[in-house]
């Protein structure tokens, strides 16, 4: 019997010790997806987070229910030209059950994105087959800088459209049945084989990732793009008409959902939204450059050293990519449509801040594509240096991140603080006296207010056109340069009654 165990052990150890490396290298990676999460997570329950400034105080200002909160916010957003149904029955529930704890709703929030990266984890998988997907997808995730709003802005929509743009995958690839071996050869059944139910619950998935936010409609173009170049690569196989019925079906859904957005909501929020805007094109484009691209370069440089050094053991670049699976190949072809498509979306309208959020997801999905498959066959000394310098990476953005949102928290708490204790200055806020940069928080602050203390104060006015401040009766002006600029030089003569690194206000003489 000893002797048994003996040779078990000699013909396997080897499969031990790999799979044990890999299990090693997984919870390595998954501290660089952790270190981010908890230094959020710490964040939230020792300092004082409260409600946002962008729609928090609209949408609990809506209604005293679920009910009432959805039926008004979904009215009041209609009539601004936006149709969010998803967004608007998550934001109906979830507001009205944290109404009283934003502090709560944040942690819950967080518990939300780590679902998130789960889903587009198990996504990856279906398509590698190697459990390290799964932290994979949500460490590179982390080294976005914009990624991080989703974390602070509770009213933020991607984060939501991706969840269920996830979901919709998840079921999609199942449809698609690609469980190819590593010769490209089929296993059981053939691929493309209808599966309905997948299907329908993939397409249903889909619509509700449109109701998060318009901009997923590019995903929707995307998915079916992908669709038809499983046609193109499957037609030798005999899957051509599948694949090309269900990729013109799925576009043609979502140009008829577009339609019906652009013919049936009249759109006053996205009057400015015009793909013959070629200069705020290009400075998006700009913007994308300086600020997105590069904040992926890191990642970039990686990945494409990898791929030169793989490509020089496997005889040359393009054997590095031939040895990808079909799987593969489908996937990095979505995750380049997703992104691209969305990097289109966005173009005339904001490339930057919480808009591009779901554009690091997506490159993170491409880039856990091209790696994953041969990570392991790296020095494991290698790998681990990888991962220390992507925890400091990682780190990096996500301090820069926190402290910039929380000491916006602090600033604007504050100013509250402030103006609540200081009767002078709130009496001008009822004489409609008080003016600012800032567009959301002139409405935001005061809502915060009265909900935090019980007062009834007015709204702040909104106005970047400061030079008119006599005619206007500027009696105060409050200035951040969070927000579009306005020309403070005409405040040289006015006293600075409160400073902070976010906000300062202006008194007239």
């Amino acid at each position: 019997m000893d002797k048994q165990y003996a040779s078990s052990c000699r013909k396997t150890g080897k499969k031990v010790s790999v799979r044990s490396n890999e299990s090693h290298v997984i919870a390595a990676w998954l501290l660089v997806v952790l270190s981010p999460i908890f230094a959020i997570f710490f964040s939230y329950m020792f300092s004082s987070w409260s409600w946002g400034l962008m729609d928090d105080m609209a949408i609990l200002n809506s209604g005293n229910n679920f009910a009432e909160r959805g039926y008004s916010y979904f009215v009041s957003l209609s009539r601004w030209g936006v149709f969010r149904p998803t967004f608007v029955l998550h934001s109906a529930f979830f507001y009205t059950v944290f109404e009283s704890c934003p502090k709560g709703f944040y942690i819950f929030k967080l518990a939300e994105i780590c679902l998130l990266l789960f889903i587009w984890g198990h996504v990856a998988f279906q398509l590698t087959k190697k459990r390290l997907s799964y932290v994979l997808v949500g460490a590179i995730t982390l080294s976005f800088h914009y990624f991080y709003d989703t974390f602070f802005y509770l009213s933020s929509h991607e984060f939501l459209g991706l969840i269920f743009l996830g979901i919709c995958l998840v079921f999609l690839i199942e449809d698609i049945n690609m469980d190819l071996d590593s010769k490209n050869i089929l296993k059981d059944r053939k691929i493309g084989t209808l599966n309905v139910f997948s299907f329908f619950f993939g397409m249903v998935f889909l619509l509700c990732s449109f109701g998060a936010k318009e901009t997923f409609v590019s995903c929707g173009i995307a998915v079916g793009i992908s669709y038809l170049y499983l046609a193109f690569k499957a037609r030798e196989k005999g899957c051509l008409k599948g694949f090309l019925i269900k990729g013109m079906f799925v576009i043609a859904i979502t140009v008829s959902y577009a339609l019906g957005l652009k013919y049936f909501i009249k759109s006053a929020y996205t009057s400015d939204f015009s793909f013959t805007n070629f200069v705020r094109i290009e400075n998006n484009l700009i913007a994308w450059f300086k600020k997105d691209f590069l904040n992926h370069l890191p990642w970039v440089v990686w990945t494409a050293i990898f791929i030169f050094f793989e490509g020089k053991k496997e005889c040359g670049i393009r054997k590095y990519f031939l040895n990808f699976s079909f799987n593969q190949k489908y996937g990095i072809f979505l995750g380049c449509v997703l992104y691209a498509g969305f990097l289109l979306m966005l173009l005339p309208w904001n490339t930057v801040s919480y808009y591009a959020a779901p554009m690091g997801l997506f490159f993170a999905f491409i880039v856990t594509l091209l790696i994953c498959d041969f990570n392991t066959r790296l020095n494991i000394k290698l790998q681990f240096l990888i991962i220390i310098l992507a925890v400091f990476l990682n780190q990096f953005v996500c301090q820069y991140a926190l402290q910039r949102e929380s000491s916006y928290q602090n600033d604007t708490m504050n100013l509250m603080i402030y103006i609540r204790n200081n009767p002078i200055f709130k009496n001008n806020i009822e004489d409609y006296r008080i003016f600012s940069n800032a567009m959301e928080p002139a409405s935001a602050i005061p809502s915060v207010m009265n909900k935090l203390w019980d007062l009834n104060i007015s709204h702040f006015h909104w106005s970047m056109k400061t030079n008119d401040y006599e005619k206007e009766n500027m009696r105060y002006y409050l200035y951040s340069s969070r927000f579009p600029r306005a020309d403070i030089s005409v405040f040289k003569n006015w006293s600075v009654i409160f400073y902070s690194n976010n906000w300062v206000v202006y008194r007239r003489p």
